[in-house]
């Protein structure tokens, strides 16, 4: 599982952020595709080199023009906003996740080496990490920064876009104008992209059970549903006991 999201530099807004079983371009581009339907189009984006960003590297490239900087790739630690924001997500959220996954691996309960474990994990967790990630990102997006004044990342992206409306920048543009993405869709773009492919592909897993076995533990187990424990671990105990059961 890996998390992808993007932020404003501006105003620190949080525009995606997601978790996937999969590290696929194709995966980061749905996450941004998302994010200017909400937000708009930016003047340029910031990434790392890694090959998962490919596909957004061609769209802005695409739509702004190629030599205007659309998409600036660089090493990680250039991404000084979105940096500090992961380890902020670690410390208010996602570390709960792997301190739960690795007393479940010390405990036996979760084997590493089983595809019904893991899958039943990504079945149960992914849709609760989700969650989490959206709670993160409305307390975020609403926490008052002292070095603003105490405006929020909210306040101060609905400024910027104010306070430049009728400007000629390129972002203020896109989100007043509220601009359609539909012809992007499926386009092989040709242009330039990030020259080091650094893309770690994390495979999303294959069902152990059936299509119709599917439904029905669709129908008896909702991740998102109560657990006695409040964590879901109860949740995974009876997704896994289901797979092994249609398994042997």
């Amino acid at each position: 599982m890996v998390i992808h999201g993007g932020i404003d530099g501006f105003s620190r807004l949080v525009v995606f952020l997601r978790m996937s079983t999969n590290n696929r371009a194709e995966t980061v581009m749905d996450c941004f595709t998302e994010a200017t339907a909400n937000y708009g189009i930016h003047s340029r984006v910031r990434c790392d080199h890694g090959g998962e960003n490919k596909d957004v590297a061609l769209f802005m490239n695409s739509h702004h023009g190629e030599s205007r900087g659309s998409c600036i790739t660089g090493k990680s630690v250039h991404n000084q906003r979105i940096e500090r924001f992961w380890r902020d997500l670690y410390t208010g959220c996602s570390f709960r996740f792997k301190d739960l996954f690795h007393k479940l691996e010390e405990e036996g309960v979760l084997d590493l080496n089983s595809g019904v474990h893991l899958w039943s994990l990504h079945y149960i967790f992914l849709p609760r990490i989700n969650r989490s990630l959206d709670q993160f990102v409305q307390g975020w997006n609403n926490h008052r920064l002292s070095s603003e004044r105490g405006k929020t990342p909210n306040q101060l992206f609905v400024q910027g876009v104010i306070q430049n409306r009728g400007s000629n920048q390129t972002g203020v543009s896109e989100i007043l104008h509220e601009p359609d993405m539909t012809e992007y869709y499926g386009v092989d773009w040709d242009g330039p992209v990030p020259q080091e492919d650094g893309e770690v592909e994390v495979s999303g897993l294959p069902c152990p059970v059936s299509n119709e076995r599917l439904l029905q533990l669709k129908r008896t187990i909702d991740p998102l549903g109560h657990s006695e424990d409040g964590f879901g671990v109860d949740l995974y105990r009876r997704t896994v006991d289901f797979c092994n059961e249609i398994v042997e």
